[in-house]
């Protein structure tokens, strides 16, 4: 049995794009592809981290992070928004106001990605 560091949430409508992650990380990855869905998953797991993609169909980024930080076990867990399509400042200071702990820009490579879960994590554990 492998013992992962973290239980990653990564959410995001391109299943593409959540593989490329689970290859990206060490840890625990578990994916979704609906925002609904990952409020399922998030009252019934605990996660170290959870990765929330702004632009999705149904439920956008910004109300899957309001949901998740009403979670009573969410609301010291970081919370990173991703996206290109929102990366403009207003965006990112709306899910900072959030709640969110950090945000991803897209495109972004294997180093950013863990370089950003590190720092939150790190900030979570003070």
């Amino acid at each position: 049995m492998v013992d992962f560091a973290r239980r990653v949430l990564f959410v995001d409508d391109d299943e593409a794009v959540c593989e490329l992650v689970k290859g990206m990380l060490e840890d625990e990855v578990v994916t979704t592809l609906r925002g609904a869905d990952a409020v399922v998953l998030a009252s019934n797991i605990s996660f170290d981290v959870i990765l929330v993609d702004l632009a999705m169909p149904e439920m956008d980024g910004f109300t899957v992070i309001d949901r998740l930080k009403i979670l009573e076990r969410h609301q010291a867990t970081p919370l990173i928004a991703v996206s290109g399509a929102y990366a403009e400042e207003d965006a990112v200071d709306q899910v900072m106001a959030q709640g969110a702990s950090g945000f991803l820009p897209k495109p972004f490579d294997k180093m950013q990605l863990r370089r950003i879960i590190e720092s939150v994590s790190a900030r979570a554990k003070k």
